[in-house]
């Protein structure tokens, strides 16, 4: 930086008709010191910079993993559904990744973690498991439901 520097003013000189080798430009033109100075400076506001940003990167993780503490020592409540889509979406590709990466997209596996979750929050925490089956197996269940009542009645009406 310091010879490309020195030649760019070299080349300028004559047509700017400045004198290089007097005050402070004698010293940038024959040694090496005030370069070194401010390459010193300069990679010291770089470092400087560089700290600030992995201190403001630390604030934002403590932050995070302060909510998350939070929401594990939390208790399941009923809640409300997302009222935000985006929101909901990023939630779903959240947890779709995760079980992709830990059931390597086998889908007994998949079947396995969702089926003990699902059981886990219905037995403890109140779940009703059906809310979470699609729309269409939610309509066969209760068809099927009001079929066996229906059967049922019929049966005792015949006794």
């Amino acid at each position: 930086m310091m010879n490309k520097t020195r030649a760019a003013i070299h080349g300028k000189v004559e047509s700017l008709g400045i004198n290089v080798n007097v005050g402070e430009g004698r010293a940038y033109m024959t040694t090496e010191w005030p370069w070194k100075y401010l390459w010193l400076y300069i990679e010291n506001k770089a470092n400087i910079h560089q700290i600030e940003s992995m201190r403001l990167n630390n604030a934002a993780l403590s932050r995070v993993k302060s909510k998350g503490d939070s929401i594990h020592a939390k208790d399941w409540e009923h809640g409300e559904d997302f009222t935000n889509r985006g929101r909901k979406c990023h939630a779903r590709s959240s947890v779709m990744d995760e079980l992709e990466m830990r059931s390597g997209k086998q889908l007994a596996k998949a079947e396995s973690v969702l089926s003990s979750i699902v059981s886990e929050l219905a037995e403890e925490h109140g779940l009703t498991e059906e809310n979470i089956l699609s729309l269409s197996t939610q309509s066969r269940i209760k068809t099927m439901e009001a079929s066996m009542i229906s059967a049922s009645l019929l049966i005792q009406d015949m006794t």
